[in-house]
């Protein structure tokens, strides 16, 4: 290896340990403040762990009251350390049980448990500080991965190669989930290994053993959380677009959605037939009768209230993907959601920009990359209106505002999408002004965050 290239390797390797490194800092800093019972449904995630735990190692009934017991008192002397310590007896806390243990196939729940069941760790507090460490080495794995997925298409871009990543780090939502325990981000971790799986074939072909390692992380990461459905369509158009080799146009629209026609009407008439079928994904994906989707649209889908409850739906979905954090909500200012919503619009334009000199012929994008991009775009799509359909389009009579945190799955290509567009809206001699002052508007976020959590949570207070 010559001079040159040892110097740009060694570079990169200072590179990902700066940003792993502050991936690692931030969930730290989260994880040790986040006070107990305010992360979103901690709690009943770690009952959930614990259920999977005795059944692994084959408890009785009155070891599973007991640890019941032990775990309502410790939390309660965790979450109020100022209360009468007789308020923690075990004797106040026999009737408590744990929920029924996850499915073997809830990857989470499983490996998790089995985490405490080889450590054996006794404290409750070492056992909630050791998960969130698990959700952090998570958090510090997808922020890896992003990495080398970019590192794929830009090797030498550092506006790219550090962009990306660095947005994905200080979106404060995504620091808050690395520091608690949820059952998130496992999947995260699988389905950006499927992105960066994607950009490897697209760029070095599809081997067996390449497409054989997909077929399986795209099953673990179905298998951790369903927020990963998506990636069974996308897996379809990641196929089609692999094998297509004219422009990615109008002609190739048609025909992928008169395959998606055809698949979708021949896959509901055989789940049509399986009560077993449906069950099954009206608990875990979308099924709903063609009888009630026609009533839906017919009377209810465009009536005002439902349209405001379009508008709200997606607004509480983007503000929570950026700093509302489910039971430690942060009290930020308007302004800070509209400063993001502006900075991802201005990156939208220049995705259009340079859409349309590609369409006119004054620039070209080597393939690999306009099939990356057109991924990407496609996954964010699908995980959106899958989360749409399931929370507010099939259940019309009991709707639900989710937490756009669960877009994390998709955190690389929004990222990506919005780095790229930014690149192409900013003429090149702008670039490091733009990148220094993105970086020092996201570090102001997360300083507000952060102190506005600390004071909200322990002095009932927030800053702008």
């Amino acid at each position: 290896m010559d001079v040159p290239r040892i110097i740009e390797h060694r570079r990169g390797q200072r590179l990902i340990l700066l940003l792993l490194g502050l991936v690692i800092l931030r969930g730290l800093i989260y994880g040790l403040v986040i006070p107990f019972d305010r992360a979103p449904d901690e709690k009943h995630h770690l009952k959930l762990i614990k259920a999977k735990q005795l059944q692994l190692a084959n408890r009785l009934d009155q070891d599973e009251a007991l640890v019941a017991a032990r775990l309502e008192a410790a939390w309660l002397k965790l979450f109020r350390p100022e209360s009468d310590p007789e308020d923690w007896s075990l004797e106040k806390f026999m009737g408590a049980r744990l929920p029924d243990p996850p499915a073997s196939y809830q990857l989470y729940y499983w490996l998790t448990a089995w985490m405490l069941r080889v450590f054996a760790l006794d404290d409750m507090r070492a056992e909630v500080y050791g998960l969130r460490a698990f959700s952090l080495l998570c958090g510090t794995l997808v922020v890896l991965l992003s990495w080398l997925a970019v590192r794929e298409l830009f090797p030498h871009d550092r506006f790219m190669l550090l962009g990306v990543p660095l947005l994905i780090i200080f979106i404060p939502q995504f620091s808050a989930m690395n520091g608690s325990i949820n059952n998130d981000k496992l999947a995260e971790v699988f389905v950006t290994l499927v992105f960066w799986l994607m950009i490897r074939i697209f760029k070095h072909g599809a081997t067996p053993l390449t497409v054989a390692c997909y077929v399986v992380v795209v099953g673990c990461a179905i298998l951790s959380k369903r927020t990963s459905f998506f990636l069974l369509p996308l897996s379809v158009v990641f196929g089609f677009v692999y094998f297509w080799t004219s422009a990615l146009g109008v002609k190739m629209h048609l025909i992928l959605g008169g395959l998606f026609f055809m698949g979708f009407v021949g896959g509901y008439g055989v789940i049509s037939a399986s009560e077993t079928l449906r069950q099954f994904l009206g608990e875990h994906v979308i099924w709903i009768s063609l009888t009630d989707v026609r009533h839906f649209l017919l009377h209810e889908a465009y009536s005002t209230a439902m349209l405001k409850l379009y508008a709200k739906f997606f607004i509480v979905v983007y503000w929570s993907f950026w700093g509302v954090f489910g039971y430690m909500t942060i009290h930020l200012h308007h302004f800070w959601y509209m400063l993001a919503a502006v900075f991802q619009l201005l990156a939208i334009g220049g995705l259009a920009k340079q859409i349309v000199q590609v369409k006119r012929g004054k620039v070209t994008v080597p393939r690999v990359l306009s099939k990356t991009l057109y991924l990407f775009a496609v996954s964010i799509i699908f995980a959106v209106t899958i989360m749409f359909l399931r929370s507010i389009v099939f259940r019309p009579e009991s709707p639900v505002l989710t937490q756009g945190r669960y877009l994390f799955t998709v955190i690389l290509p929004i990222s990506f999408l919005t780095i790229w567009g930014l690149r192409h809206l900013v003429p090149p001699h702008y670039l490091r002004i733009v990148a220094a002052a993105g970086l020092a508007g996201l570090i102001l976020l997360d300083s507000v965050c952060l102190s506005n959590y600390l004071l909200l949570n322990f002095h009932f207070r927030s800053l702008f």
